[in-house]
């Protein structure tokens, strides 16, 4: 756990993803750290499928955007093992997509 100070615009968009999937049903776990948020689906540790996070150092943090790592596409695990800038739309579209699918 990291002693910076949480920004609440990432504790703002966070809270709003996060009642996305709870009103949908779909489990995840959130957890605080470096400077903000962690979402993991359907929870941590070995059986996560995708981590989100919205962090001091979190690619797109200054647009309250959001990265992730789990559920992507084959073009974007070619480039890297985690993409970012995504909006809480297409976020939450990933995680919904997968849940219900199985």
């Amino acid at each position: 756990m990291s002693s910076e100070k949480v920004n609440f615009n990432y504790m703002e968009a966070i809270f709003y993803l996060a009642n996305r999937l709870k009103k949908a049903n779909i489990p995840f776990e959130i957890q605080c750290g470096l400077g903000g948020f962690q979402i993991a689906y359907p929870k941590a540790g070995p059986d996560r499928i995708c981590s989100v996070v919205l962090h001091n150092y979190s690619q797109g943090n200054t647009l309250n955007n959001f990265e992730i790592c789990g559920l992507l596409t084959d073009e974007e695990e070619k480039i890297d093992n985690v993409v970012g800038n995504l909006s809480e739309d297409e976020v939450f579209s990933r995680i919904y997509n997968h849940y219900y699918k199985q």
